[in-house]
């Protein structure tokens, strides 16, 4: 006898687990991304400027308030990206002056990104815990 049998059982269920493998680690690099853009949004709200000057005409707190993450994350099949800074008009045009004077979003992101790791470990044990 010069031959070896070998019957593999449980194909299906082995494909089935290794689909949702891929599907949990996709939504947790999802997960992680926007986490650190919220993260990044919060700590540029805190530092950015607000006019104090006289002029009535000037809204207090605009550049703030118009400081958001994207809601739909760019990209796919497991590479994402989200932006975050500024939105509308008139916010958007003086941002770069502002972020030239008194930078904030540049050490908002400084300040989140040594934490970008425990983000994202967070995101990957979630996702690793299994079925739920």
């Amino acid at each position: 006898m010069d031959s070896i049998k070998a019957v593999w059982h449980g194909l299906p269920e082995l494909q089935a687990e290794f689909t949702r493998i891929d599907r949990s680690v996709n939504r947790a690099s999802m997960y992680a991304v926007r986490q650190a853009g919220r993260k990044v949004k919060q700590v540029a709200k805190r530092n950015a400027p607000v006019y104090r000057g006289k002029r009535a005409d000037i809204p207090k707190g605009r550049l703030k308030n118009s400081i958001h993450s994207d809601k739909k994350l760019r990209g796919g099949a497991g590479t994402y990206s989200v932006r975050v800074g500024p939105r509308g008009y008139p916010a958007s045009a003086y941002a770069p002056k502002q972020e030239a004077r008194t930078p904030y979003m540049r050490p908002a992101f400084e300040q989140v990104a040594p934490q970008l790791r425990g983000i994202a470990e967070l995101a990957w044990t979630r996702a690793s815990r299994g079925r739920r």
